[in-house]
């Protein structure tokens, strides 16, 4: 062991923990995302780190800590490795400490036994590996990815508003994986994002109300008459012009009404 991690009374405390938090079989680890809830797959010598939950188990800072892993992993002690989702760390020569643990305070006899056993699981793990791997290639070969025509004709089905060329793009750049395994039906897939985005709902708001009319703009005289501002329109040819001409063209018309008026009145007396 390097005498480093032993000089330093807090680097041997994360190392010793790390490797207890390690896995000791293979096993899927459900995480919750941005997206929902996907699985990990954590392999034996392997575990899933978490910076902000380890400081508070072990009672140090956030960035201790982390300056401490990656001083880890550059003494080869681990590997890490993050994506989008978690930061997954390996234990290196994993079965070597699982050798030295199961072989400390043992007879010969019963070392020997424990080899040929660790042997045994070796094997076992290897075929297990063997099978994992042909059950991923043959979830691989069943599936067939859809064409762009194909994923437009679900939606159009469906009457969704999701764009078949942006949902095309986004799996085939991921290769059409879900999570971390391969994707089993892309219908399903189209169903998820429908409900990722839901469409929104019409509202029924009530008609508004019909505005009132505008009331009638009136325009006064120097007289003290008022006049509509249609009658100043027609007075003037439909020109805008707020002039006192304008009110005098408008008194000349009222002037002639009233002696044409007074004309048919003395005619009617027989003036």
């Amino acid at each position: 062991m390097d005498s480093r991690i032993f000089a330093n009374s807090q680097l041997w405390q994360l190392w010793t923990y790390c490797l207890m938090k390690a896995n000791h079989k293979k096993q899927w680890v459900p995480m919750i995302t941005g997206r929902g809830e996907t699985e990990i797959e954590i392999q034996a010598g392997q575990f899933i780190f978490g910076r902000n939950t380890w400081a508070k188990k072990l009672k140090m800072k956030p960035s201790t800590l982390w300056y401490m892993m990656q001083k880890l992993e550059r003494l080869e002690y681990l590997d890490m490795q993050s994506n989008n989702v978690c930061t997954i760390v390996t234990i290196r020569n994993w079965k070597v400490y699982q050798q030295r643990e199961e072989m400390i305070g043992q007879p010969n006899g019963q070392r020997i036994g424990n080899e040929s056993a660790t042997n045994r699981q070796r094997t076992d793990t290897d075929k297990n590996d063997k099978n994992d791997k042909k059950n991923y290639s043959d979830r691989r070969k069943n599936f067939k990815k859809p064409s762009v025509e194909q994923i437009t004709a679900y939606c159009n089905e469906r009457g969704n508003s999701i764009d078949p060329i942006i949902f095309y793009n986004h799996y085939e750049s991921k290769g059409w994986v879900v999570g971390m395994q391969p994707m089993k039906n892309w219908k399903a897939a189209i169903i998820t994002w429908e409900k990722r985005n839901p469409e929104p709902k019409e509202i029924n708001r009530p008609p508004k109300p019909d505005k009132p009319p505008k009331p009638v703009k009136r325009m006064r005289h120097p007289d003290g008459t008022r006049y509509s501002y249609r009658e100043v329109l027609v007075a003037t040819n439909g020109k805008d012009s707020r002039t006192v001409q304008i009110f005098d063209k408008l008194e000349d018309q009222k002037k002639r009404k009233e002696n044409a008026k007074k004309l048919l009145e003395g005619k009617d007396k027989g003036e």
